[in-house]
């Protein structure tokens, strides 16, 4: 089978990255249908390369009432450069997403207070479903 994708060889220290977003594809597109969920992957395909100065592409888009970007952050990055990342995708996307373990929230809480616009928030990882269901359901009574 042909694929638009080249081949790669798998990075067993991002096994557990890809679980995790995998799994958070799994809960929002398809068990809570909140919207079309582009990847990284095909997000590249449509950028510039990587030896061009291309932005950084988030973990996944998200378009369910303009488009999110989705962030898995399992390991912090240093702060130059989440600071850098959190103002470019707050600057590009409606709405910014983080999904990250307790112990890395505050650092991100921090970053996402001074992004530029107001659309930075951080979740909780692995998420709680029940709780993600409570407000999908919340909101759909709104619509």
């Amino acid at each position: 089978m042909d694929s638009p994708y080249r081949t790669w060889e798998a990075n067993p220290g991002l096994a557990t990255h890809i679980e995790a977003v995998t799994d958070l594809r799994v809960l929002l597109e398809r068990e809570l249908r909140l919207g079309a969920w582009e990847c990284e992957r095909s997000l590249a395909q449509t950028s510039p390369s990587r030896s061009d100065s291309r932005p950084h592409l988030p973990d996944a888009v998200l378009t369910c009432h303009g488009r999110i970007a989705v962030e898995v952050e399992l390991t912090l990055k240093s702060r130059a450069r989440l600071g850098t990342i959190v103002e470019q995708l707050s600057w590009d996307y409606d709405s910014v997403w983080y999904f990250a373990p307790e112990r890395l929230r505050p650092a991100l809480f921090e970053f996402a207070a001074g992004a530029p616009y107001d659309n930075v928030t951080v979740h909780g990882y692995p998420p709680d479903r029940a709780d993600w269901q409570r407000r999908v359901d919340l909101d759909r009574t709104f619509v």
